[in-house]
């Protein structure tokens, strides 16, 4: 309605009025639920990073325990040559493949972190805009490009990313 307004399609004053006072609303609760899909977000993220860091404390605490079990042990006994079997037919996860996934997530997190401050100054924007604010204009100005630069910052790690092939 809004661009039928800008055609001149639509010249009523007073819906316009209306209508323009809905769109502001509209991106008021739009800013709101991408502030709290985010933090869901991150919290997810952040669970799925302790969860990581404890598998591989565990891990490398279960290997410390094989090789001092296996040092205790005797060399022609037939105990460690079946443990042995055991840890050469199981596939260890590699140390590589766990720092990779967590660098996937550190990145993913300040992914997440760009978008809640960009987020936030949007909130800032559109709350001078809903609540008819008397502040500088500075302040409108300075909010939003601080929110545009982050949104350029978004996007900037994400293609960088996505063109390094990761």
């Amino acid at each position: 309605i809004i661009l039928l307004y800008k055609l001149n399609v639509f010249t009523n004053p007073n819906f316009k009025t209306f209508i323009g006072k809905h769109e502001a609303y509209s991106w008021y609760m739009d800013i709101l639920l991408g502030l709290k899909k985010n933090y869901n977000k991150l919290q997810e993220n952040r669970n799925k990073q302790l969860q990581l860091n404890i598998q591989n404390q565990v891990k490398q605490k279960a290997s410390l325990l094989s090789k001092r079990l296996m040092d205790s042990i005797g060399n022609n006994s037939p105990m460690k040559s079946q443990i042995l079997r055991e840890f050469n037919t199981k596939s260890p996860i590699l140390s590589n493949q766990y720092d990779l996934e967590i660098e996937a997530l550190k990145h993913e997190e300040r992914i997440i972190m760009t978008d809640l401050v960009r987020l936030s100054f949007d909130f800032i924007c559109d709350s001078i805009d809903i609540f008819k604010l008397e502040l500088n204009p500075s302040v409108y100005l300075i909010c939003g490009a601080i929110s545009g630069s982050f949104g350029l910052s978004k996007v900037w790690m994400m293609s960088k990313r996505e063109l390094e092939g990761q």
